[in-house]
């Protein structure tokens, strides 16, 4: 089931919101295209 456009537009607010604190936290975070992101978490420690 798709969501509808202002549950996307939302989803995509709150992704925005969160990836500087993703890239904080040692995380890659690379957009590839308008609102579209390829996000990889950093290596396990150790």
């Amino acid at each position: 089931s798709e969501a509808s456009g202002s549950t996307m537009r939302k989803r995509r607010q709150r992704v925005r919101e969160a990836l500087p604190e993703l890239v904080a936290l040692g995380w890659t975070v690379t957009e590839f295209a308008a609102g579209k992101y390829d996000i990889t978490r950093p290596k396990a420690a150790g």
